[in-house]
């Protein structure tokens, strides 16, 4: 399951052992973290004089701090102050390399949601193929049964017609016969009449 939430770099006001660090002239301490709580609750936990420096909503949290305090360990004009999460460096370096990495990030998980999504969309494609692929079977599995159940009958009727075609010929043959008899048989009695 992703859980959303945000990505954030801060100047916090409230900072343990600020007077141990050793700043130069235009070094500040900043925060990146990752919060699920929404709005401002994790930020203002950081005190009232802190100020925001940026603020992405991400889809998965944990994985973008991660991969955003790699990015920042890497850089050598960044050191870090305490824990993983604090660190020195310029403002106008902060700015920038914070600001680039989100807007890729964020440009990446959205190339990632959108591949998931044609993903999505093309199991639903094929599922819908599939239905309709399972319901033409269906159709033509029906439409071959009538067409035999027609081809039967339509060889028994032909059957059927080509032995009233032979009968007929033999009724015509038949009654051919019975009209000679009738015809012979006038004939005889009119002979037998004398006429």
């Amino acid at each position: 399951m992703v859980v959303s939430g945000e990505i954030y770099c801060i100047i916090p006001s409230k900072i343990e052992n600020r007077d141990k660090c050793d700043l130069e002239c235009n070094d500040i301490i900043f925060k990146v973290g990752q919060s699920t709580q929404g709005g401002f609750k994790r930020i203002s936990s950081y005190g009232n004089k802190s100020a925001l420096l940026g603020r992405y909503a991400v889809e998965n949290p944990k994985y973008a701090e991660k991969k955003l305090l790699q990015f920042i360990r890497e850089k050598d004009y960044y050191k870090v102050f305490q824990g993983n999460e604090y660190f020195i460096g310029r403002l106008k370096y902060i700015l920038i390399d914070f600001h680039e990495f989100m807007q890729g990030y964020i440009q990446e998980e959205n190339i990632e949601k959108q591949k998931q999504l044609e993903i999505t969309l093309n199991n639903e494609a094929y599922l819908k193929l599939k239905k309709e692929n399972e319901e033409l079977k269906r159709r033509l599995e029906v439409m071959e049964s009538q067409a035999s159940r027609l081809f039967e009958t339509s060889s028994e009727e032909s059957e059927s017609s080509e032995d009233n075609e032979k009968m007929g010929v033999k009724r015509g043959r038949v009654n051919e016969e019975l009209k000679k008899m009738d015809v012979r048989a006038f004939l005889s009695r009119k002979k037998d009449r004398g006429v």
